[in-house]
C-alpha cells in the first residue's frame, strides 16, 4: 500500500538524516525514524479518509434518489484510493457486490463479493446465497462458515444458513446449524421454532420472522416493504433498506440531538 510505503520511506529518511547529523548510536537514529514513520502514516490515513467520506456520502444520496447506476459508478470511482488505504477495497467491494446482488445482477456481483470483507457477515452470506442459487453446495458452506465469527450473535445468520441447507434436503445439517446458533443465542425462540419445523419437514417461514432483512437475500418470494424508513429524513428505496445506511468506510457515528 502506498501509504505504508511512503511512511516507511519518510521514516527511513528521517533516521538517516538524524544519523548523519552526528548521532553515533544506530538505535538513537532508528527510534526517532520509527516515530516519524508512524506520524506520517497517521497523517496520510486521515487525509485519505477525508477524500473517501464524501464519495460514500454521494453514493448514499444516489441510492436514496433511486439512481442505482450512479451509486455504483461513484463507489467504483472510489476504488482509485484503495492503494492508499489497506482497509478500503474490501469495504467498497462489499458495497458494490451487495448492490449488484440486490439488483439481481448476480454474475457481476459474484467477483465483487469474493473480494469483499468478512468483517460483515452479510457480505459472506450474500456470497453464500449466490452459490446456493448456482447450486454449488461446497463453496456455499465455506462462505457461510467464513461468516460465522461475525454473524454468530445474529439469529438471521443461523436461520439463513439453515434455510439453504434445508432447501437442499440436508435436514440433519440444517438442524445442526440451528443448534450451533442456540449455543451462541441460548433460549432464542425463532431458532427453536425452526428446529421443530425442520424436524416436521415444514418450510421455514423466514419472511414472516425477519421481513425486509430476509427479503434482501432474494431466496424466496418475499418482497421488501412494510413501512417507510428514512435516513436523514429521506425515504430509502424499499429494496435497499439496511444497505444504504451502511457506510462504505468506517465513520464516526453522528451524535443525536436531544
Amino acid at each position: 500500500m502506498y501509504t505504508i510505503l511512503v511512511s516507511l520511506l519518510v521514516g527511513a529518511l528521517a533516521g538517516v538524516g538524524i544519523r548523519l547529523s552526528g548521532v553515533h548510536s544506530i538505535a538513537g537514529a532508528i527510534f526517532p525514524g520509527v516515530l516519524v514513520a508512524l506520524a506520517a502514516a497517521i497523517f496520510l490515513f486521515r487525509r485519505i479518509s477525508t477524500r473517501i467520506t464524501p464519495i460514500m456520502e454521494e453514493a448514499q444520496k444516489h441510492m436514496q434518489g433511486r439512481r442505482m447506476d450512479m451509486a455504483l459508478q461513484t463507489m467504483r470511482d472510489g476504488l482509485r484510493w484503495t492503494k492508499w488505504h489497506p482497509l478500503l477495497e474490501p469495504q467498497l467491494r462489499t458495497q458494490i457486490g451487495m448492490l449488484l446482488y440486490l439488483q439481481e445482477k448476480f454474475d457481476e456481483a459474484l467477483p465483487e463479493l469474493k473480494r469483499g470483507t468478512s468483517q460483515q457477515w452479510e457480505s459472506r452470506a450474500y456470497l453464500a446465497c449466490l452459490y446456493f442459487k448456482r447450486r454449488e453446495p461446497e463453496p456455499m458452506v465455506k462462505a457461510f462458515e467464513d461468516a460465522a465469527k461475525a454473524g454468530e450473535k445474529d439469529e438471521l445468520y443461523w436461520s439463513t444458513y439453515a434455510y439453504c441447507l434445508n432447501a437442499q434436503g440436508k435436514k440433519d445439517e440444517a438442524e445442526k446449524v440451528l443448534r450451533r446458533g442456540l449455543e451462541k443465542l441460548p433460549g432464542n425462540q425463532r431458532l427453536q421454532e425452526f428446529i421443530e419445523a425442520v424436524r416436521k419437514n415444514d418450510k421455514l417461514k423466514m419472511g414472516q420472522r425477519f421481513g425486509d432483512r430476509w427479503a434482501m437475500f432474494k431466496l424466496d418470494s418475499s418482497i421488501p416493504g412494510a413501512g417507510a424508513r428514512t435516513i436523514d429524513g429521506k425515504e430509502v428505496p424499499k429494496a435497499y433498506r439496511g444497505f444504504a445506511s451502511r457506510p462504505g468506510f468506517r465513520e464516526k457515528p453522528k451524535s443525536r440531538r436531544r
